[in-house]
């Protein structure tokens, strides 16, 4: 008996990339700069007891739920659960800034991703433009939001979700609406 010989290719492990979109803001419209950090004691910025610095995290913390809850409840209309989002601190690599800036992290949970935040990193003036006419947009649904009239700070019928219970303390509607306004 013989036996064939059966040549195999090689297989390589194939890259896994997971895209990741940062928003931050660097000034507003009127030149007022939105870098209030004062890092000159070493301590984190997100930890300090300071009152403006505590309005501040939860400013960011609910814009990062309203973007959250816009694109999966309305413009993707997909699974909470399949875009993370996390707030931190990053200095921007592109220009040579060294104080850290306040920033939205977001990415896609599944390996490879699901290419929410490529779509969103490629059409990302198209789904945040300011134009009224427009539907899907983020200030539409802010509109939304606020015509409402449903809570004081977050609710459940706004930002407030069961996956977001361990921070609830720290949304207020209208302080993430108005850092994505300014």
């Amino acid at each position: 008996e013989q036996c064939e010989r059966i040549t195999v290719p090689e297989i390589l492990p194939m890259q896994k990339l997971t895209n990741v979109i940062q928003i931050r803001k660097n000034e507003d419209s009127q030149n007022i700069s939105t870098d209030y950090l004062n890092l000159g004691d070493n301590s984190h910025p997100l930890f300090r007891r300071n009152r403006i610095i505590q309005s501040r995290k939860a400013a960011w913390i609910s814009a990062s739920e309203i973007i959250h809850s816009f694109l999966t409840n309305q413009y993707f209309n997909c699974d909470p659960s399949e875009i993370e989002r996390l707030i931190t601190y990053t200095t921007p690599n592109f220009l040579n800034e060294t104080i850290p800036k306040p920033t939205i992290v977001m990415s896609d949970t599944l390996e490879n991703g699901s290419g929410f935040t490529k779509y969103l990193s490629n059409n990302f003036e198209k789904i945040f433009n300011i134009n009224p006419n427009e539907e899907d947009t983020i200030f539409n649904y802010i509109e939304k939001l606020k015509s409402q009239y449903c809570c004081d700070s977050a609710c459940y019928k706004c930002i407030r979700t069961y996956n977001n219970r361990f921070y609830s303390d720290s949304l207020d509607l209208n302080l993430g609406i108005e850092l994505i306004n300014t």
